[in-house]
């Protein structure tokens, strides 16, 4: 029987078996180690160039103990094009718009950053990660140690990938 679930087999209950769902993966074994994180006292433009220059969407901030205290995005950063066409400010606003001011006035990425970091262990299960991430809709995941140090992050790509590959291919 193929990987394929065809509407006789899934009627007859005869769906071939799932191998290798990646569901007790650790993150550790499918996160990105070498991870460029920025402080929080930087300028946005130095996170926009770092965002530039990773082509990643997301930065997290970290303190100067290496511990994960934020995390700076590109919509964090396009806040400050969009507020150029919003309308004069109103009492009548969403909280949505008040937020777009607020980071399109920010300097620093500690004003921009969005807090409190969501993140995950490296003995964390693959499993564990992508709910957090479906949950927050969050698309990179900082991987802190026992003091919330920033030792790597897992994307949804590492996650999706990990879904696509069988054990044998994972291990080797």
């Amino acid at each position: 029987m193929t990987g394929t679930v065809n509407r006789t087999a899934a009627r007859e209950g005869t769906t071939p078996p799932r191998t290798s769902v990646p569901r007790h993966r650790l993150v550790g074994e499918l996160m990105t180690r070498q991870v460029y994180a920025i402080e929080p006292d930087a300028d946005f433009r130095a996170a926009l160039a770092a965002l530039r220059e990773t082509g990643h969407q997301d930065l997290p901030v970290v303190d100067g103990q290496g511990r994960a205290m934020g995390i700076v995005c590109a919509p964090d950063l396009l806040a400050k094009l969009a507020a150029t066409a919003l309308p004069q400010p109103s009492v009548f606003e969403t909280r949505r718009t008040r937020d777009i001011r607020r980071r399109a006035a920010a300097v620093t990425v500690a004003e921009l950053m969005t807090t409190p970091v969501r993140s995950v262990t490296a003995q964390d299960t693959a499993a564990e990660a992508a709910l957090l991430a479906l949950r927050h809709r969050i698309h990179q995941l900082p991987v802190v140690d026992e003091h919330h140090r920033l030792v790597g992050v897992v994307t949804v790509n590492d996650l999706l990938d990990a879904l696509r590959r069988t054990d044998a291919e994972i291990e080797a």
